[in-house]
Order: structure tokens, then sequence, then C-alpha cells
């Protein structure tokens, strides 16, 4: 069985970004995922931009929104609601080629890496 990988990304001003950070997510190889935001305050469209993904994904995805505090509360909001075996930290401006979270699963669990619940 594949363990739960728990994508976690922080979200502050990125409305031009995240829907290429999310396409990446939804185009993985790998599966299962869950993919956790905790929008920082942004004031632009970034929770706008969010929104589709939301009611649409095939994977459970949700979005936490937070006074802003900093990339460092949103990072910590997001490991106390991770429910994956893995965490992978994604910052919302990047995206990943289609097979990095199989990869890297492949090559934790050929190497023996420790996982569990967070």
């Amino acid at each position: 069985m594949n363990p739960l990988v728990s994508v976690l990304i922080p979200v502050y001003q990125v409305e031009a970004y995240l829907p290429r950070c999310l396409d990446s997510l939804l185009a993985q190889t790998y599966r299962p995922l869950e993919v956790l935001m905790v929008d920082d305050g942004s004031t632009d469209q970034s929770v706008a931009a969010a929104q589709p993904y939301l009611q649409q994904a095939a994977v459970p995805m949700s979005l936490e929104l937070s006074p802003h505090q900093g990339v460092s509360h949103s990072r910590q909001r997001l490991v106390e609601r991770a429910q994956g075996e893995y965490c992978f930290f994604l910052d919302s401006d990047d995206y990943l080629d289609p097979q990095t979270i199989e990869v890297l699963v492949r090559t934790a669990q050929q190497k023996g890496a420790d996982y569990g619940p967070v």
C-alpha cells in the first residue's frame, strides 16, 4: 500500500503562480496525496485562484485562511494539520515534474527511511 503524502503549501501574494503550482500537483503520478494550504493574509486574489481547485480536485485539498503572521506560522499550521506518513513542503510559486513525489517516495522506501504520523 502506498503511504499518504501531505503536500504543504504556504500561500501569500501568489495569485499569478498558484494555478501552475496546483496543476503540477494534480498531474502527479503518485497517489494517495493530500494538499494542504494556509493563506497568510494575502491581499491579492490568491484565495480566488485556489477556489476552482478546492472544488474540483481529484485529491483531498484544503485552504485555511489566516491573518498575516508570516511563513513560519503558516508552515507550523500545515504540519499540525498533516495526516500523511510523509510531508512535502512546496512553495506556492514553484511547480513539480509529474513524477517528483513518486520518485521521492520510492527512494525513501528503497533506502528504508523512517516515516509515520506527523
